[in-house]
């Protein structure tokens, strides 16, 4: 690679392949997986009028194969088949010294890992609900712990493993259902405090002093959703004819909180993009107290979905970015932090910490 180039001339955008026929792998992750690859094939042809541009598939079952590829900079889209494998293709990259667009290994990490996302944010002090990780039904309950709670597989994205009965109201309830993602996904739970408010997203572009938050999105709970969980279960994020997805509307820029709540909420973000070693683009979910102005970090997302109709797309829109603009603009910023790299990195300056 040439440091002294403007821009790079050759993208490999690489995304994970999906097995199917296993049978190990849960439904709901499988749809989850099989739309990366959809949108990976969008991103590619909406580069490819600007650059040089190629698709490549990384197996599931050999994800160091993506120290291979030669290319100016891959655009990583490898997501699920196991927290393990993006964990790997990351660090395939990472030792081959192959630029990439994307969450670094350490960022990728911390945001995979629900437990370990919580330990970061309560460290650090930031304000996230009350919670507590099991990695098994016999663990004893924290009784500051205050039902109604939530309960996540501890290594899903894209509301894999949430539905209404997510939320428990009881003991009995809460160990069913960790009970129940240990049997389905074979991982441990996040179990936090249910709070109710605004259901909103950031998302944050670009690096260092040209780190860009967009028009913040709002996920609505409307008609059927008034009687149920406002949370943003598996059905509500992926099953169209269900009503939940046809409850959750959203709306970009929200119009539910004033420029005095934005700014405050931004400089959040910020914050939060530094501690977690974010870098290129994240989106970060929030729930907001509009009554007592209070926010709760729900999560930090790596590499968020980048489809047209998601939600990155359409914070862009909103900023007056097209969607092939929103990508092209991903890999300068990846480009310039490559290319011109500042002395003191993110994770020195702000995160001393190790992932596991």
């Amino acid at each position: 690679m040439t440091k002294q180039r403007r821009s790079p001339k050759k993208i490999t955008v690489i995304y994970n392949s999906v097995d199917e026929a296993s049978p190990i792998i849960p439904p709901d992750q499988k749809v989850a997986d099989l739309d990366t690859i959809e949108m990976a094939k969008g991103v590619a042809d909406n580069l490819a009028s600007t650059f040089q541009t190629e698709l490549r598939e990384i197996p599931f079952d050999h994800p160091e194969a993506a120290s291979a590829i030669n290319t100016d900079i891959v655009f990583n889209l490898c997501e699920g088949v196991g927290y393990d494998y993006g964990c790997k293709v990351i660090d395939s990259l990472e030792s081959a010294r192959i630029p990439y667009v994307g969450a670094n290994s350490l960022n990728y990490h911390i945001g995979s890992d629900k437990a370990l996302l919580k330990e970061v944010l309560n460290r650090y002090h930031l304000p996230t609900p009350l919670g507590q990780f099991f990695n098994s039904t016999q663990e004893k309950l924290n009784p500051n712990l205050q039902f109604p709670l939530l309960i996540k597989p501890e290594l899903e994205h894209g509301s894999v493993g949430i539905t209404q009965e997510s939320v428990v109201n009881n003991e009995e309830q809460l160990r069913e259902q960790i009970s129940k993602i240990r049997r389905e996904y074979g991982q441990g739970a996040l179990v936090e405090e249910y709070v109710d408010g605004l259901e909103l997203q950031l998302t944050f572009v670009g690096n260092g002093s040209a780190l860009k938050m967009l028009p913040i999105k709002e996920i609505l709970f409307v008609n059927g959703m008034s009687e149920r969980w406002h949370i943003v279960t598996f059905a509500a994020k992926w099953e169209e004819s269900s009503e939940e997805y046809k409850g959750t509307p959203t709306i970009c820029p929200t119009d539910s909180i004033n420029n005095i709540e934005k700014r405050a909420l931004e400089k959040l973000g910020r914050e939060i993009f530094l501690r977690t070693s974010c870098q290129d683009y994240t989106r970060i979910d929030i729930r907001y107290d509009k009554i007592n102005q209070k926010p709760y970090i729900l999560d930090v997302n790596p590499n968020p979905d980048l489809s047209s109709d998601a939600a990155v797309a359409k914070a862009a829109e909103a900023a007056g970015w097209n969607y092939p603009t929103l990508l092209v603009n991903l890999v300068m910023s990846a480009w310039k932090r490559i290319t011109q790299p500042s002395k003191t990195t993110t994770a020195e300056r702000y995160l001393p910490i190790s992932a596991p």
